[in-house]
């Protein structure tokens, strides 16, 4: 094979259909950025309607690469090359791609799923496989979470799928389960009005349902009781936090203790 002569052939086509070319190239730049401003009016409408944000999303991708490949066969086509071939030698090679990018494709399948069915949104506080973090993103092939530390996670669609997901967000109001032991010497009414009277004292725990303490468990080292307030989803972790430290207040205040695990060990001298 004579490169010489190919590339000489090559030089000439350039020099022959440069225009041409240049024509083409144009309109595929334009073609670009026309697909792009059609699938952004179409979101906006979307929005407008209310419409999910995952759903949004896809739709608009969906719309920008179908353009864009109708923009690309028809720059080949008018560059002179044979389409119709190339669409079957595509088709042929189809079975070897879906074998190739099988993994790919199951990725694609699920983000359809999950934007269908919708077990989470963009924006929702959600717990998947052991990763937790806000949903930033519902792409095409994975979903992208932003935990609360500031990192970001990629987690393929198809392993979500699979897995179980934990939504904290999807509900307007969660209640938060705080377990504080105390001595079995301590006085447990007592233990229990306070942390009642501290649950009920924070503005952001719900009047209705109204607040519990319940004796939760009769523990090695101490007697276990659960208190039970209703937040906004929002504000759940304010709450969480809010009541641990004021109830630690409050029991040292009141001479109550929280045990902690110990041993007693006696030897006998013989």
């Amino acid at each position: 094979m004579d490169f010489q002569k190919i590339s000489q052939s090559i030089l000439q086509w350039f020099q022959v259909n440069w225009i041409e070319l240049l024509k083409y190239l144009i309109f595929l730049i334009l073609g670009f950025f026309v697909s792009a401003k059609i699938a952004g009016f179409v979101a906006a409408i979307m929005r407008k309607k209310d419409i999910d944000k995952a759903v949004i999303s896809l739709i608009r991708k969906l719309i920008f690469y179908s353009l864009v490949i109708v923009i690309i066969f028809s720059v080949l086509t008018g560059l002179g090359f044979n389409v119709a071939s190339l669409v079957t030698i595509i088709g042929a090679a189809g079975l070897a791609i879906g074998f190739a990018l099988k993994d790919s494709l199951s990725h694609f399948a699920a983000g359809v799923l999950l934007v269908i069915f919708r077990p989470f949104t963009i924006g929702d506080y959600v717990n998947i496989g052991g990763d937790e973090g806000i949903v930033e993103e519902i792409g095409l092939f994975h979903t992208i979470l932003k935990t609360l530390d500031n990192r970001v996670i990629f987690i393929p669609n198809s392993s979500i799928t699979n897995n179980s997901i934990f939504n904290f967000t999807r509900e307007d109001k969660r209640r938060v389960d705080i377990v504080f032991g105390i001595g079995y010497e301590d006085d447990l009414k007592k233990a229990k009005e306070l942390i009642l009277k501290i649950a009920k004292d924070n503005e952001k725990v719900l009047k209705e349902p109204e607040p519990q303490v319940v004796v939760f468990e009769l523990g090695d080292n101490s007697v276990n009781l659960q208190a039970r307030a209703w937040a906004k989803s929002s504000d759940y972790w304010d709450v969480y936090f809010n009541l641990i430290e004021n109830v630690k207040l409050e029991f040292d205040k009141n001479g109550i203790s929280i045990p902690y695990p110990q041993l007693d060990v006696h030897v006998n001298k013989e």
